[in-house]
């Protein structure tokens, strides 16, 4: 589950460990014409239809995408829903873009904002009240710091704009069984999330905070979240084919689009994905029910005779809330902004595992969009396919006339080697083992000779230019986001702030090519020494010479290196393991669904046992110098397997996992 143009692959890059998925943080692709914003042709519903044809034609044939449904409104009315490809493709059944259901993930996150709009208009929600007013468990008032320091409440406001300063979890985020399935209520007080940092400071999308309206919508409505959006919403506008229920009620369960991962020139077709947080992406819709909440947006909050919000309420969830620079894009109460050929554009994308859906509306046009896709080859390809629907339209139907080429200034490369560093992500966890995962969306920053800024989102570095100081536009706006900022955080830390997303300057210990180098360096130690000491002793033993060790307690701490090397070089063997265990189905380890054999969860205890060992391999070391035990050189050679294990027990530490 994601929001629009920001993280949209930061997940999948960590599951498929390393690969350079950060190309899918790009926001919208900028391809600005050059038109005359009052040339644009006329939005006829069979110019829409027939551009839709062609490019959903070329997605579906080019990545085996199983199917797509797409909606498309303009001026209170719809002018395109249309399906492609097989909802079933076993049995060859299309995509209806009026019954068929997708899974529309982080899309689900606007229905749920509105629910809370609506109790906001109803007096039963402050958006600026401490948000333990409404719940029946308490969100621990302390920053996780070690500092004891005590931020003032998070607040909906907080909660809506994605600042309440929480870490990002993934355990339990999707399960693949309805028996591992527990209540809102259950699963939020089970995983709060600790709060790193102060709310409103820092923007770290949290799809827990999101969950945590639903749940505070239920507990002020009285009734169940999905009971209230189909009384107060899906009635209203007409939404037929919509619910948040999973499993799907009996009347629509036949309805819904299998999603199918495309490996080996076969489709593998995914089952139904349970969320239990699931105000936060749960709901499954048909393309044109998506219509209509489009157009009750676009239109103030009415639908022909229905009004599921005051104007004022409406155009207040379409106001900026905040935004983390005023040259970046902000966010509103639900909806990330973009700039999209000189337009303001409002919307949410969303991902389960296998769903990738966009939401876009253009409010000074009266334009909507969405798009949902059911899988395909590569998940980061397709998340940006419905990214590039979108700018084909806006091309086509609402031109913009560009950015125009910004002229290098003086000190420019000096002001930018502040910069220079890595960044990792806000959204990550930062007090659990999942903490790894962020070290593969580390984002690089250098810095060219001429000035220019070098930043690493995606395979290769993009070029920014300084736009004014801590401000800097791309060079190539069909790549990568149109613009970044340096700012700080509430300690005075450096962040770079990407619209919708933010990234800190981890310290240097703390980057991955000095975490990655000291785990290469430490485990071609131990190898080298296991493989070493393996060999001599074999060597010896055919030859039967013994060789004298001086005192008898001499042989222990090479007992100690052998069992270190044999536990941490399991772990690492293990890990390996349980990482590549892939469900086909889904492109993605089963360890992401909590899908793991009792035993190999014994690997997740190696390090702690590898630690301890390590200790006392690094005091044999002491004690050898101190008594002048060996040879010089046996003391050297130990003394490097030590330094082996206080490498490897800092990149433990570091990374959570002890």
């Amino acid at each position: 589950m994601k929001h629009m143009f920001s993280y949209a692959a930061l997940r999948r890059r960590s599951f498929r460990l390393g690969a350079l998925l950060l190309g899918s943080l790009c926001c919208l692709l900028l391809m600005g014409s050059g038109v005359p914003l009052g040339a644009q042709p006329e939005l006829d519903p069979e110019a829409v239809q027939a551009l839709l044809d062609r490019v959903m034609e070329r997605q579906l044939e080019e990545h085996h995408v199983p199917g797509v449904t797409v909606s498309a409104v303009h001026d209170g009315a719809v002018v395109a829903a249309a399906g492609y490809g097989y909802a079933d493709v076993d049995r060859e059944i299309p995509v209806d873009p009026d019954t068929t259901l997708f899974r529309i993930g982080s899309v689900s996150k606007i229905v749920t904002w509105t629910a809370v709009m609506q109790l906001v208009e109803a007096g039963r929600i402050d958006l600026d009240a401490d948000i333990n007013t409404y719940l029946d468990f308490a969100i621990p008032a302390e920053l996780w710091r070690g500092s004891g320091e005590t931020p003032g409440p998070i607040t909906m406001r907080h909660l809506m704009t994605h600042r309440p300063g929480f870490e990002d979890v993934g355990e339990n985020l999707f399960v693949l069984s309805p028996d591992r399935l527990v209540p809102l209520e259950t699963y939020l007080k089970e995983h709060v999330p600790a709060r790193v940092f102060a709310p409103g400071e820092v923007l770290a999308y949290s799809n827990y905070g999101s969950a945590l309206a639903g749940y505070i919508v239920q507990r002020v409505a009285r009734q169940t979240f999905d009971n209230y959006v189909e009384e107060h919403i899906f009635g209203p506008l007409g939404m037929t084919h919509s619910s948040f229920r999973q499993p799907l009620p009996s009347a629509l369960e036949g309805d819904l689009a299998n999603a199918y991962k495309f490996v080996d020139d076969a489709y593998h077709r995914g089952g139904f994905e349970y969320i239990p947080p699931a105000p936060a992406g749960s709901m499954s819709a048909s393309a044109r029910d998506m219509a209509h909440f489009m157009l009750a947006h676009l239109q103030d909050g009415g639908f022909g005779e229905e009004q599921i919000l005051l104007p004022e309420t409406a155009q207040e969830m379409h106001r900026q809330q905040f935004t983390q620079h005023p040259q970046l894009d902000g966010v509103t109460l639900g909806f990330f902004e973009m700039t999209v050929n000189d337009r303001r554009v409002l919307g949410h994308n969303g991902a389960t595992m296998l769903f990738f859906s966009q939401l876009a509306l253009v409010p000074e046009e009266g334009f909507g969009f969405f798009v949902s896709y059911s899988g395909g080859v590569d998940a980061a390809e397709v998340m940006q396919l419905g990214e590039k629907v979108f700018q084909a339209l806006m091309d086509e139907f609402f031109p913009g006339e560009g950015e125009p080429p910004i002229e290098p200034a003086a000190g420019a490369r000096e002001r930018a080697l502040a910069y220079v560093g890595e960044y990792h992500p806000t959204r990550m966890s930062f007090t659990g083992p999942e903490k790894f995962l962020g070290l593969l969306q580390a984002v690089p920053v250098q810095v060219a000779d001429d000035g220019t800024l070098l930043v690493g989102f995606g395979a290769d570095m993009q070029e920014f230019d300084e736009l004014e100081p801590g401000v800097y536009q791309n060079r190539n706006l069909t790549e990568g986001p149109r613009r970044v900022a340096f700012i700080e955080d509430d300690r005075g830390e450096p962040l770079l702030a990407v619209g919708a997303g933010s990234f800190f300057k981890a310290p240097a210990y703390a980057t991955l090519p000095v975490l990655a180098s000291v785990t290469v360096l430490s485990l071609g130690m131990l190898v080298l020494t296991l493989s070493g000491w393996l060999i001599v002793g074999f060597a010896r033993r055919l030859s039967r010479r013994r060789r004298h060790q001086g005192s008898g307690g001499l042989s222990l701490p090479r007992v100690l290196a052998v069992l270190y090397g044999l536990v941490t070089l399991a772990f690492f063997a293990g890990m390996v393991r349980i990482l590549t265990d892939i469900e086909p189905a889904y492109g993605v380890p089963n360890l992401i669904f909590g899908e793991i054999a009792p035993v190999m969860e014994l690997v997740f205890y190696l390090p702690l046992i590898s630690v301890v060992l390590g200790a006392f391999v690094v005091l044999s070391a002491v004690v050898a110098w101190v008594g002048r035990f060996w040879s010089l050189l046996g003391r050297l050679h130990y003394t490097l397997v030590a330094l082996a294990v206080l490498g490897l027990s800092f990149v433990f530490w570091t990374t959570n996992l002890l």
